[in-house]
């Protein structure tokens, strides 16, 4: 999947750009990818209509874990996504 670049649209912020494409607002923020805008805007949630945002690709991530134990997972936060096989 190769990266993303979204086009902010008006009554787009940072928060419901990151919501769109499951992540947490401060991981598309702080991406070095966007220091530019937020060198430019100062606030995630004042972006103007044309401002180009950078999206990363998603990284999965697997736990192996022993299938006749019990096991505890935190999800943290609204971004989610569990798969178990």
């Amino acid at each position: 999947m190769a990266h993303k670049t979204h086009k902010v649209k008006q009554g787009d912020c940072i928060s419901s750009i990151a919501f769109k494409y499951g992540f947490f607002p401060d991981t598309i923020w702080n991406d070095s990818k966007n220091s530019k805008l937020k060198q430019e805007r100062k606030d995630p949630n004042v972006l103007l209509p044309g401002d180009e945002v950078f999206i990363r690709d998603k990284e999965k991530k697997e736990e192996s874990c022993a299938s006749e134990n019990k096991h505890r997972f935190k999800r943290k936060g609204v971004p989610e996504k569990l798969v178990i096989h």
